[in-house]
């Protein structure tokens, strides 16, 4: 069940985790959180900061929680106190044994929503399904606010230490940041040619490429709500629902599997994911889509572990390609699909 007044706004989305943990987590020495395996390092590195221990469960060929892996981590000594699961792409992970698991072992459900901010799917919104969520609007619209946590279980926030610093989440003023007057499309042509050049000059081989820089120092407190300027997020998830068709027929071209086969509808994906025959014939298709202004990329920077002992992530990077779905992308895939391969 979904209480309304019950989200906050960060600098990014997984300083909004962090914070929730710090409120409902116990720390204790021999608890872990439970995490995919195929995740970003930026998320595993804050845990790590915040001294947050670890624990890796597999993922299928479409990403979706892998029930024996979880459950053999069930069965062993570690002491889990909640599992993190993620709506790839923002496409809805399928969670029913998740949601059993947490219920019958009093473990707190984490929903990552990084990819898939004001989505909705069966009339709810994502972010609004496991006991705490984290949202990056930032990541789908580059003016937007950075982060969003939101806690959905009543018996938590019925915990929470500071209720009215709590605010109501309206999807259609979601706040911008002090960069909004810089949305016009010359400065986005500009932009993701600047993006464009520098991705070409990194190792597309390496599943060390594209890390982002480790924050030594930063603070997770939640920002005040008061905010000057705002976008109906409507805008977004439409214009994002167009571009996932175009990209859709794109990989048709280019000879690309789709990992997902669904209906959009009111979802609002960060990209489109299809799978690759190579990592060489991934390098390619990233290459020609360069030479065609597109920025497509390779995801996720796995977690150093994840890179040494776990085939399947690493397979899995090997093949992702992800087309990008805003604006600009929507120019650039129009114009390939003129030309045709």
């Amino acid at each position: 069940m979904t209480v309304k007044q019950n989200s906050l706004y960060f600098k990014k989305g997984r300083f909004g985790l962090l914070w929730l943990l710090n409120q409902f987590q116990s720390f204790k020495e021999n608890t872990v959180t439970l995490v995919p395996e195929f995740i970003c390092n930026s998320l595993t590195d804050a845990l790590t900061k915040a001294n947050i221990r670890i624990a890796y469960y597999k993922v299928d060929y479409k990403f979706s929680p892998c029930q024996k892996s979880i459950l053999e981590l069930l069965d062993n000594s570690i002491k889990i106190e909640s599992i993190l699961y993620v709506n790839y792409f923002g496409i809805p992970a399928e969670i029913d044994f998740l949601k059993s698991i947490c219920q019958e072992n009093n473990i707190i459900l984490i929903e990552d929503n990084s990819h898939g901010f004001g989505g909705e799917s069966n009339d709810i919104h994502l972010g609004e399904i496991g006991d705490i969520s984290f949202s990056s609007p930032k990541k789908l619209y580059g003016n937007a606010i950075g982060g969003v946590a939101t806690i959905n279980s009543l018996e938590l926030i019925s915990k929470y230490r500071n209720k009215s610093e709590l605010i109501s989440l309206d999807y259609k003023m979601i706040p911008l940041t002090s960069n909004y007057y810089y949305d016009n499309t010359i400065y986005r042509l500009l932009r993701n040619k600047f993006r464009i050049y520098k991705l070409s000059y990194s190792d597309q081989e390496s599943p060390f490429s594209f890390r982002e820089k480790q924050i030594k120092n930063f603070s997770i407190t939640p920002l005040e709500d008061n905010f000057s300027q705002f976008i109906n997020w409507d805008n977004i998830f439409k214009s994002r629902a167009r571009a996932w068709k175009m990209a859709e027929s794109l990989c048709s071209e280019l000879n690309l599997k789709p990992i997902y086969d669904i209906e959009i509808n009111k979802l609002c994906p960060w990209a489109f994911p299809a799978r690759c025959l190579s990592m060489e014939h991934r390098n390619k298709i990233i290459l020609h889509c360069y030479e065609n202004s597109l920025a497509a990329f390779s995801w996720p920077c796995l977690p150093d572990i994840q890179i040494d002992k776990s085939e399947n992530a690493l397979r899995n990077w090997k093949e992702l390609i992800c087309i990008p779905l805003n604006k600009v992308s929507t120019i650039s895939m129009e114009r390939m699909l003129r030309n045709s391969w």
